[in-house]
């Protein structure tokens, strides 16, 4: 029986069409997305989004899944909202406690970046490291190509149930350290510009 995962070599769609804006054009404009409509997102725009992750300055290596099935998407927010409530954190549990909460904001895809399990402390720094440089590749990428998104760092915390690792393909000794929701958008809401007093120079 075929898996519902599907592995791809993402080689296809590293360009789709013209892009919308230069790469400073795309970092300067990015803001975070909490709001998504119905509608579906292209696959020639989810596979250049992961490719995009996929080229950031790593070492090592990661694993990227998109998402797209929509019970797969609302199981990860179950289950992570279930953890915030075991949690015993107060500010965790009253964020569970909001019915309007959803950890991935009811976005219809999703990109899960997947890392190794790991005890030793210098390959868990690396990790950290290399999620971020791929989600940044990936939120700028979205950015260009008209879409919303948003760091979901803690929807990954759905991945201690192994139920949830299966779900979407991958093995016990690994895990996921991110998830980037995609989809459109409606908010028009300008990015903040932010103070540039915290950049200091030494000449």
């Amino acid at each position: 029986m075929k898996s519902r995962c599907q592995s791809s070599d993402f080689q296809t769609f590293i360009m789709i069409g013209a892009f919308i804006m230069q790469t400073l054009d795309a970092i300067f404009t990015r803001k975070t997305i909490r709001s998504y409509t119905d509608q579906a997102v292209e696959k020639e725009k989810l596979e250049t989004i992961a490719q995009a992750g996929n080229q950031a300055a790593i070492a090592g290596k990661l694993e990227f899944v998109v998402i797209t099935n929509r019970n797969i998407l609302d199981q990860i927010q179950r289950e992570a909202k279930a953890f915030f409530l075991r949690s015993g954190v107060e500010k965790l549990v009253m964020l569970a406690s909001n019915p309007n909460y959803e950890v991935l904001h009811n976005a219809p895809a999703g990109i899960a970046v997947v890392i190794s399990d790991t005890t030793d402390p210098h390959a868990s720094k690396m990790n950290a490291e290399n999620t971020g440089c791929a989600v940044q590749n990936m939120l700028i990428a979205a950015t260009e190509l008209g879409l919303g998104s948003c760091f979901a760092e803690s929807g990954s915390v759905a991945f201690t149930n192994p139920a949830i690792k299966d779900a979407i393909g991958i093995s016990n000794d690994k895990t996921v350290s991110a998830i980037v929701t995609l989809g459109y958008t409606e908010n028009t809401t300008p990015a903040v510009k932010r103070n540039t007093d915290n950049i200091t120079w030494c000449e």
